[in-house]
């Protein structure tokens, strides 16, 4: 997949959106930051997605109350147009249609409020062919650098990519996205889309009078829903039993790599010693 284009800094009238990637943030006048939460998509090509993003309010120390009913509107590229309202959790939700053409797009998504001010920020979107394989790769497979010399990676992966789109499952931070894309890159691995392992997060709702903890999962992307929208979505690559029975779960092949004994068996696992293993498989 060809990038389309670099990530992007849009000016408001007062608010000004930094970062792309699965956490945004918007620096606004004395009344406080706008903090968009938008995660990574991968998306079927000529189809659509359903995206889900949050927007607080970032005020005074950690409180970063959400904006209710605030107009937010999703675009991919220069697609079709879709938009809703943030619900009383700050959550807005809309089914975003995609390019007809696989490749690497960027989804704007925009709010403004009554004083004219407005954010607006970008995360990329992978459009792929609904017939064509995609494997999961759990990133720290790749930066173990257990299973063989750097270069054993790459051709294994590349051999992988030949015939399949590859999407990457890592439990770090948005924050490091740029600098794991940089690291893919500089390695020679193939690119692809950067999905969460967390199922769910927790944060803590200061707009009450009693600070309460929510356990929210609509921002993260499902195993079980990707697989759903792509039918050849079929085969994990990990090292770790954790990912190993995740995956497994989630109804797809499984190849572990090392010598690690994982919980899980049959034929839905496979082990593979190295990664020059892997590849002539």
């Amino acid at each position: 997949m060809n990038m389309r284009t670099g990530y992007n800094i849009i000016f408001g009238r007062v608010v000004v959106l930094l970062l792309a990637g699965a956490a945004m943030l918007a620096a606004g006048g004395c009344e406080g930051r706008y903090i968009y939460t938008v995660p990574e998509q991968i998306a079927p090509a000529g189809g659509e997605v359903p995206v889900v993003v949050r927007l607080n309010r970032s005020e005074v120390g950690p409180f970063a109350p959400p904006l209710k009913d605030a107009p937010v509107q999703f675009r991919i590229d220069d697609g079709p147009v879709r938009a809703a309202y943030t619900d009383k959790e700050g959550y807005a939700a809309a089914m975003v249609p995609a390019p007809a053409k696989e490749g690497v797009y960027f989804m704007s998504v925009y709010t403004s409020d009554k004083n004219g001010r407005w954010a607006c920020g970008f995360t990329p979107v992978y459009v792929c062919d609904k017939n064509r394989r995609i494997v999961a790769v759990d990133l720290e497979t790749i930066l173990s650098h257990k299973f063989g010399p750097a270069d054993d990676a790459k051709a294994a992966l590349g051999k992988v990519a030949e015939n399949a789109n590859i999407v990457y499952l890592t439990k770090r931070s948005p924050a490091e996205y740029r600098s794991i894309r940089a690291g893919l890159k500089a390695r020679g691995l193939p690119d692809g889309a950067l999905l969460t392992w967390q199922r769910q997060y927790w944060y803590v709702d200061n707009t009450r009078q009693i600070p309460r903890m929510v356990v929210e999962d609509r921002l993260v992307n499902q195993l079980a829903g990707l697989k759903q929208t792509f039918p050849l979505f079929d085969t994990a690559i990990c090292d770790t039993d954790l990912a190993a029975r995740t995956f497994v779960t989630a109804g797809l092949q499984v190849i572990v790599l090392g010598s690690e004994k994982v919980s899980v068996s049959g034929p839905k696992v496979t082990l593979c010693k190295t990664w020059s293993e892997l590849a002539d498989k």
